[in-house]
């Protein structure tokens, strides 16, 4: 599986809540610990987002409090199929236990991700998920996440579900708003103007 480079805001990121906002969770972050309790025990995982080189983990907050997280990268195509060329694979939709808003939250997260998605020009995003988790199955297809693919084993019963990002249309009104809404950031990468310190 191969990984493109791909652009992601430095900054905190606006949502619906007022009150919401995401920062990365780098090595150096003084949320990381969440990181590490979440994917304890695999190694190989915590060291790929210890360094984020091609993986990339945000932590969502609320009220100044973590309340979620969510891990992706971007991929140019799989050995299996060409079906997930230029897709955002999401490793991990996290809300951390005991929250009630707990569905808004996931929400906020998808919202994230198709934004992350929209400024870099990929056609979908797509997850792979334990088929038995209906929970997450009806709120992920209530989002627009259709199964392309079932994979079925004594251990496991994994399903893969992608959702199509929209084209921007072309004319030029359109293009001059996307004008405004987006600038570049350091190292020429584009990131969403509209920010919110938390």
């Amino acid at each position: 599986m191969s990984s493109g480079s791909f652009r992601v805001s430095a900054n905190r990121f606006k949502l619906d809540f007022t009150n919401a906002g995401f920062v990365r969770g780098k090595k150096e972050s003084m949320h990381f610990h969440f990181v590490e309790e979440h994917f304890k025990g695999q190694t190989k995982t915590l060291e790929k987002l210890r360094k984020q080189e091609d993986i990339i983990c945000e932590i969502f907050k609320y009220d100044g409090n973590p309340v979620g997280m969510i891990v992706y990268k971007k991929e140019n195509q799989t050995k299996k199929s060409l079906e997930m060329e230029n897709s955002l694979a999401i490793k991990s939709l996290i809300v951390f236990d005991g929250q009630t808003k707990e569905e808004g939250f996931r929400t906020c997260l998808l919202k994230r991700l198709a934004k992350v998605a929209e400024i870099n020009k990929v056609s979908s995003i797509h997850i792979k998920v334990d088929s038995n988790d209906q929970s997450l199955n009806r709120f992920l297809a209530q989002h627009g996440f259709k199964i392309i693919e079932n994979s079925k084993t004594e251990k496991n019963n994994k399903q893969v579900l992608r959702r199509g990002i929209s084209n921007p249309t072309n004319d030029s009104s359109a293009s001059k708003r996307k004008r405004t809404a987006v600038g570049e950031g350091r190292n020429g990468l584009k990131k969403p103007r509209e920010t919110k310190e938390i």
